[in-house]
């Protein structure tokens, strides 16, 4: 008879992760599930501390430790991980991610039972240390298009935008396979995460299930809460994986996040003006309805309304913007501010907006 309970290989990318990967490593000995192996690859972290205190774990947890030679980033450090395990199915998680008990047995029972290659599950998060208190991420979005579409509809979502909450990869379980046909392409990115999603979502059966299987840890130092460091990284999936015909309105999108996050941290001012090269380029400028910029002016100063309405102006705008823009992300793709036809739809935009 078939082995009912293949061996799930759960991979942990670590680096400086000494205050928290232990209770991540807690919750993957708690799974429900019988044959669960731990890969733990250590990314060359520079506090000499961190790969002792790994070491140190090693006895109470099982877990193999690999140890990258260069500081190669997740992507790399998830590969590495990879290349060392031997599970028919692949499971990730971050160094200070939850699993819930039943993630793994629940994932591989979907999988077997539905013959698909991999399954995304929802994931909730928590701030800090408070577990108890958490917040599913959203799924109407993904749960209705992938009704309507399936995976393929998932795929064109996931071209659009980075920022899908129930789609992290900490919540799938994928077939061995899809690893071993696409570990090199990962690693091609400092990401690694979106472009292995996308890559999942177009070429293979993938289910997706609004149940909770993880909880993932908000605290300053998650990477996707840095919007400009890792701004280039997105730009590189861009311009590598999504289509053309997709790319501006994903930039666009992208701007829109970046200003809202620039607002949430007090730069109003650059937060309105990336919103407004977001208007730019998505059509209708239909990601500003997360947080439209008319409601910002009721907390705004009046130096920074009259600021923001001096660099708005037609000429004004498009200096100051591109100045902005190249300065800090996009550099060759100014032409993208300038197209014509956007041009017009901004100006019908701003009359509406302000």
């Amino acid at each position: 008879m078939p082995d009912t309970h293949p061996t799930v290989s759960v991979l942990i990318a670590h680096y400086n992760g000494q205050h928290l990967v232990e209770e991540t490593l807690q919750s993957i000995v708690a799974q429900d599930y019988p044959h669960v192996e731990i890969i733990v690859a250590d990314d060359k972290s520079p506090d000499p501390l961190a790969l002792d205190y790994l070491k140190s774990l090693q006895a109470t947890y099982a877990f193999k430790l690999v140890e990258c030679p260069v500081n190669g980033g997740p992507a790399k450090a998830f590969a590495a991980a990879f290349r060392a395990c031997t599970g028919d199915y692949i499971a990730v998680v971050a160094q200070d991610d939850l699993y819930l008990p039943d993630k793994i047995s629940y994932c591989v029972k979907q999988l077997q039972t539905k013959k698909a290659d991999a399954i995304y599950c929802n994931i909730a998060s928590f701030k800090e240390n408070n577990s108890a208190d958490n917040v599913p991420f959203e799924t109407a979005e993904v749960q209705a298009i992938y009704d309507a579409k399936g995976e393929q509809g998932v795929y064109q979502l996931l071209c659009e935008k980075d920022e899908l909450g129930c789609l992290q990869t900490q919540g799938a379980l994928f077939h061995r396979k899809i690893w071993d046909e696409n570990v090199t392409i990962r690693e091609q990115y400092l990401l690694d995460d979106w472009p292995f999603s996308i890559i999942a979502w177009r070429d293979y059966r993938v289910l997706f299930d609004p149940k909770v299987v993880c909880h993932y840890r908000i605290h300053e130092g998650n990477s996707h809460g840095n919007y400009w460091k890792w701004f280039w990284a997105r730009m590189h999936v861009i311009c590598t994986i999504v289509p053309e015909e997709t790319r501006v309105e994903t930039i666009g999108f992208m701007l829109s996040s970046l200003g809202q996050n620039r607002i949430r941290v007090g730069e109003t001012v650059e937060g309105c003006l990336l919103l407004l090269c977001s208007a730019l380029l998505c059509r209708d400028g239909k990601y500003l309805g997360i947080v439209p910029i008319k409601h910002r002016f009721n907390k705004m100063s009046k130096r920074e309304i009259d600021s923001l309405k001096k660099r708005v102006s037609p000429l004004g705008f498009m200096l100051s913007s591109m100045s902005l823009v190249r300065r800090r992300v996009m550099k060759g793709a100014s032409n993208l501010i300038l197209d014509k036809s956007q041009r017009a739809r901004f100006r019908h935009w701003i009359a509406e907006e302000l």
